[in-house]
């Protein structure tokens, strides 16, 4: 087994958590070849994330330096740091930060930057293969899920993800993932994956199939196409012979998890929020 697979940790908040669907450490335990050498794939991810990201982002990396992980992957780790504004970490923020502007986007991108270079900071401890993924713009999630508050704006999110991409391009040992560019194809129907056969034309993939009915979080669908484009990704990224260990069979998966059949029916929401019982 390839050193980089023996200890493999996911790290994240819901959607690597597997909140309302499959764990990722789960699904990524299917793609690595065979058991021997190696621990199983450890779940670090929380979808408590966003109640804490200063702490419960260091907590994670912490455990992942514990257990001696030999890949890290944090495909949502960063998002609550640029989205998140709990229990005072705004007012933190502005104090820690020389805010020179009183424009309110200004003041806006300042603490969200400060937030997002402390969650860089903490991925920078990881000595090891490092996969997180950059801001997808998850405007019009569910308001009980994401308050729009937390939505940063356009210009503010194109610049952390400016910030992110600056960070991760000299550090050969990081992988960012295109999480902002595959959130955008999804929606405009330009998201794809392989016929069941290998060949035909591609199933095209629909918001309505992979998202749940809060607009911020995956189906059960959703998590298993994810995790696909991670591991073809993954895989390009790592190069042989580490590949050769790294297979995930999508539509195997998908067949032993009674969800194939729904991605090949004709597009429509396949998980909406369950309707209250009136009161009699």
């Amino acid at each position: 087994m390839p050193k980089a697979l023996q200890r493999v940790a996911v790290i994240g908040a819901s959607l690597s958590d597997g909140f309302g669907a499959t764990p990722l450490s789960r699904l990524l335990n299917k793609a690595i070849a065979g058991k021997a050498g190696r621990q199983p794939v450890a779940r670090l991810a929380s979808s408590m994330f966003f109640a804490r990201p200063l702490v419960g982002g260091r907590q994670q990396i912490d455990r992942a330096i514990k257990r001696e992980a030999t890949l890290v992957v944090g495909a949502d780790y960063l998002f609550w740091y640029a989205y998140g504004f709990p229990g005072g970490i705004r007012q933190r923020a502005g104090k820690a930060v020389e805010l020179r502007t009183t424009d309110r986007a200004g003041r806006d991108l300042a603490i969200r930057g400060w937030q997002l270079a402390q969650g860089l900071a903490e991925l920078e401890r990881l000595d090891v293969r490092v996969v997180i993924g950059d801001l997808p713009d998850m405007t019009g999630a569910h308001p009980m899920m994401l308050k729009p508050a937390q939505i940063p704006s356009r210009a503010t999110l194109d610049k952390l993800n400016e910030r992110i991409r600056a960070w991760a391009a000299p550090r050969k040992n990081v992988l960012l993932l295109p999480m902002a560019e595959w959130m955008t194809q999804l929606r405009a129907g330009k998201l794809s994956l392989p016929n069941r056969k290998g060949g035909g034309e591609p199933i095209r993939l629909s918001a309505e199939k992979m998202m749940s009915w809060d607009r911020l979080h995956p189906t059960k669908l959703g998590t298993v196409v994810f995790c696909s484009l991670l591991v073809d990704k993954l895989r390009s990224w790592v190069g042989q012979p580490i590949a050769d260990s790294l297979h995930f069979d999508t539509w195997r998966i998908l067949d032993d998890s009674a969800l194939a059949t729904e991605l090949e029916e004709p597009s429509k929401r396949l998980s909406t929020r369950p309707a209250r019982k009136s009161r009699k």
